[in-house]
């Protein structure tokens, strides 16, 4: 981080943990809950008390924000993001904005200002990477790492994509803080 900032790293999760690998009538049974904005019960988070800004990781779960961060926002901790500039940083495939949009308007609900946003995008073509992505899910493995799986690309944001989003951490870092004990 850039001199003069704090980072505070904080997760959102689960009471109970989703499963991985995902058995099938699992992993189909949450796609009602997102479709439907539900959250799922999370474990108790501490923020600090004060903090100048937020970087809201997400990843769409089935076109939507998943469970744990509709947990997030549907509880009274969202409020503490009235005011203040939450950056979200979405990785997904490439069907990303339905979800961003219902992030975006959740976030934006509880008065957080959204002066960015970075996408972290797994580039494989859209008929590959719903293969790759559902056979990570349901194996726990990397379909590319199998021998007749080679034709396939590797499951995820390829290095080359979180070496771009370098970037956006430098344009962040070279914010100026404000005075006090604050994080970005």
């Amino acid at each position: 981080m850039g001199a003069g900032h704090t980072l505070t790293w904080r997760r959102i999760e689960p009471v109970e943990p989703y499963p991985f690998p995902w058995p099938q009538r699992r992993f189909w049974g949450v796609a009602r809950e997102c479709r439907e904005g539900l959250g799922c019960p999370i474990r108790p988070l501490e923020l600090p008390p004060r903090f100048d800004a937020v970087l809201f990781g997400a990843q769409p779960w089935f076109l939507a924000p998943p469970p744990p961060v509709m947990g997030f926002l549907n509880s009274a901790l969202a409020e503490r993001l009235r005011g203040r500039p939450v950056y979200p940083v979405i990785t997904c495939r490439a069907a990303w904005r339905r979800g961003y949009r219902r992030l975006r308007t959740a976030l934006l609900a509880h008065g957080a200002r959204i002066p960015a946003r970075l996408v972290l995008k797994d580039r494989a073509p859209t008929p590959l990477n719903i293969v790759t992505t559902v056979h990570y899910l349901w194996f726990g493995r990397d379909l590319h790492d199998r021998p007749w799986g080679r034709p396939f690309p590797p499951f995820g944001i390829p290095d080359r994509g979180w070496r771009r989003a370098r970037r956006f951490g430098e344009r962040l870092a070279a914010l100026e803080p404000s005075p006090g004990p604050g994080a970005l």
